[in-house]
């Protein structure tokens, strides 16, 4: 019945897209415009750089798709779909409560210290994980969640802050997300690879150094020092 409730919300996302008026709906991006905004990454130091911590920050937040099912299957092999379910509700909680608090965080800490201080939550987080045994993933899983309710509104104002152009940003966005997916398509199976060759538990403790590892000459690209947040700052790059 759940994939048969999925279908029928996909359904009805379909039927209420094919009833809004034409005249709301824009004539879409066009291939000149993403050849534009390709070249705007690459002009921009800022912006490539995002785009690549975003790709690299990803895929250890999003491990939970291979992780969170075994980790409860360890605790109690009998659980069932209900409590697979209320994990996932609990983790849409959490993500949904940490993005409503990046405003007052963001505004305490400053943008540039929160984009700093997420893949270090990140890793430390994963090494946790991958040493912990038991019921001590669980609150553990949550966290995960909730870094990643603050890692995309925290990516994107960055981002919408370093785009030139207003008629870019789409695109520009588009281009963000096409990365994030690329990156964890090509490194989700190396780390299924580890799984299946280590295990579960080293496979998150190699995850979290690769992720250090990974957005360190991202750092770099983006000028950390004195002069970090030079292109955000001053704008546009």
């Amino acid at each position: 019945w759940v994939f048969g409730a999925t279908a029928l919300v996909s359904l009805g996302a379909t039927v209420m897209a094919a009833l809004l008026p034409r005249e709301r709906l824009g004539s879409g991006p066009r291939s000149g415009d993403v050849r534009r905004s390709f070249r705007a990454v690459r002009a921009s130091r800022t912006l490539f750089g995002l785009i690549v911590y975003s790709a690299l920050l990803f895929v250890p937040l999003r491990l939970g798709l291979f992780t969170d099912s075994p980790h409860l299957l360890e605790m109690n092999p009998t659980v069932g779909a209900l409590a697979m379910g209320a994990l996932f509700a609990a983790k849409d909680v959490a993500s949904a409560l940490c993005a409503l608090l990046l405003v007052p965080l963001t505004r305490r800490l400053g943008e540039r210290n929160v984009l700093l201080l997420l893949p270090l939550g990140v890793a430390l987080a994963t090494t946790w994980m991958g040493l912990a045994h038991g019921w001590w993933c669980l609150p553990l899983i949550i966290v995960l969640a909730g870094l990643f309710g603050f890692y995309s509104p925290a990516l994107r104002a960055a981002l919408n802050s370093a785009i030139r152009s207003s008629r870019d940003r789409a695109t520009v966005l588009s281009i963000e997300g096409m990365a994030r997916r690329a990156g964890f398509a090509a490194l989700s199976p190396l780390f299924g690879a580890a799984v299946d060759t280590i295990s579960l538990n080293a496979a998150l403790l190699l995850s979290a150094g690769a992720t250090l590892l990974a957005l360190l000459p991202v750092a770099g690209l983006l000028r950390v020092g004195r002069r970090w947040w030079a292109g955000l700052a001053a704008g546009p790059a």
